[in-house]
């Protein structure tokens, strides 16, 4: 697609080009929000947020696009941004980000990048999403990314880049690749999603430890290629399927796993990820014996008191002094209880900070980050 059709949404077309560009840009930051053609390098900062993405954003393939730590965007469309070409009835609907150029989002476990509508609408999609074009591996780049309420999130075509560590919520689709797209699909989470957290055509992907969790349709949506790599995934409770038209032996369950559960030839497991907060974790805290009984549901203090004086001084075998902390910050973090802790590839680039093997999902391979 050729630059041609777009045009910066702003009237001042007696400057010249240049500086037309220069205060076009300067006038849209002083609105407090972004709408039109990023001809020259931009980076959203976390200190400018909240930024307000007014209308549709197009970044030329001459141009680049970077999203810092923290950062949030929100989607809060206005009238006066409509002179972008749209794309089809979706672009035409919705707002969204156009990319043929290069694409960063450089989030942190601490301060993800957000991307989320003003006013979203419960069960239905308020924007269109990103849309990457011909991207190569050098040039986009997406880790810590939570972005929800798209039609399709991320959507690419005949791109390759690695999407880390991000979480996809309340979108129609989380992850739409097509046209020999090759994506690097790592430790995210796809949880509500109204259709799927992954549709893929013609494409080949690696798609591991991921969480697939309660999407209303699908976990995956392939078209049985054989070259999408599919393994140490967790599946629970999407809709319709939890991998549909997945290559052969996906989720075809054949052996057990440490923990109990049921795990495929590609060490994918279909369980309750069993997140901090859920009703699955306040089940399980009820029948475990290491947490201690409530206060007002004891019979006899004095007895409790005694044993955890014994506890404390290693009498009782119990290991008192150890508490479960969830890496990362934020929603979705797994429970000690989690059947996804520790189950990642056992390689460093999974690994959790401690060097133990990794976690699936967005909060896992925190290792290979350096803080």
């Amino acid at each position: 697609m050729s630059n041609a059709p777009f045009k910066l949404g702003l009237k001042m077309t007696k400057l010249p080009r240049l500086l037309l560009l220069i205060l076009g840009l300067n006038a849209i930051a002083a609105a407090k929000g972004l709408c039109g053609v990023l001809a020259i390098p931009t980076t959203l900062t976390k200190a400018g947020s909240p930024h307000l993405i007014k209308g549709d954003l197009y970044v030329p393939g001459s141009s680049r696009l970077t999203i810092e730590a923290g950062a949030e965007l929100i989607i809060a469309p206005t009238d006066s941004c409509k002179d972008l070409q749209q794309l089809d009835w979706a672009d035409s609907q919705f707002v969204s980000i156009k990319i043929h150029g290069a694409f960063y989002v450089k989030g942190t476990s601490s301060e993800p990048v957000i991307i989320r509508p003003q006013n979203p609408k419960n069960g239905e999609v308020s924007w269109d999403g990103i849309r990457l074009f011909k991207q190569g591996s050098d040039y986009a780049d997406v880790k810590f990314l939570h972005i929800n309420g798209a039609h399709k999130a991320i959507y690419a075509t005949n791109s390759s880049l690695g999407i880390k560590n991000s979480i996809f919520t309340k979108n129609n689709v989380g992850i739409w690749a097509k046209e020999q797209s090759k994506l690097q699909v790592h430790n995210n989470t796809f949880v509500q999603n109204l259709n799927s957290g992954i549709y893929t055509q013609n494409s080949t992907h690696s798609i591991v430890a991921n969480i697939f969790a309660e999407n209303i349709s699908y976990g995956i949506w392939a078209d049985s290629r054989k070259g999408v790599n599919i393994n140490h995934n967790l599946f629970w409770k999407n809709g319709e399927t939890d991998c549909f038209k997945c290559p052969a032996n996906v989720l075809r369950m054949v052996q057990i796993s440490a923990q109990g559960d049921s795990l495929d030839k590609h060490n994918n497991l279909r369980a309750n990820p069993v997140f901090i907060g859920s009703s699955a974790e306040l089940k399980l805290r009820r029948t475990d014996p290491t947490v201690a009984t409530p206060k007002n549901q004891v019979k006899d203090q004095k007895v409790q008191a005694m044993h955890r004086r014994s506890d404390s001084l290693g009498l009782t075998g119990l290991d008192t002094k150890y508490e479960y902390k969830p890496w990362g910050k934020g929603s979705w973090l797994l429970s000690k209880y989690s059947p996804a802790r520790h189950a990642a590839p056992d390689k460093a680039t999974f690994y959790n900070p401690d060097s133990s093997r990794g976690d699936i999902g967005a909060w896992g391979a925190l290792g290979q980050y350096k803080y």
